[in-house]
């Protein structure tokens, strides 16, 4: 069930859109992102090696070099990024991402 939301979504730019400027549906990632079963499924996903082969590929990838350009060139995402990384919320999906192992953070 899930997949399949997420299939139909998946290139749907307008919508993706609609959806992340949606109240309601931010403030129940921000609740998703921080439970145990989303820990636990962010584990299994990366554990595949079909989907870690994908991350791969869109790193890679000079549309994704180009996309990072544009959103960190943006002085408005800096002022959003710099307000967010102080929120609860943030801090909770960073925790389940793991990043500051997978980027070496000590802190």
């Amino acid at each position: 069930m899930i997949s399949a939301i997420i299939r139909s979504v998946i290139g749907n730019e307008e919508l993706i859109k609609k959806l992340l400027k949606d109240e309601k549906i931010i403030k129940s990632l921000c609740e998703i992102s921080g439970s145990e079963e989303t820990e636990k499924f962010i584990e299994g996903v990366l554990a595949d090696k079909n989907v870690r082969k994908s991350f791969s590929d869109i790193a890679a990838s000079q549309e994704f070099n180009d996309f990072l350009k544009d959103i960190f060139g943006n002085e408005a995402v800096h002022k959003s990024a710099a307000n967010l990384s102080k929120s609860d919320e943030f801090r909770g999906f960073i925790k389940v991402l793991r990043l500051k192992e997978i980027l070496g953070i000590k802190k």
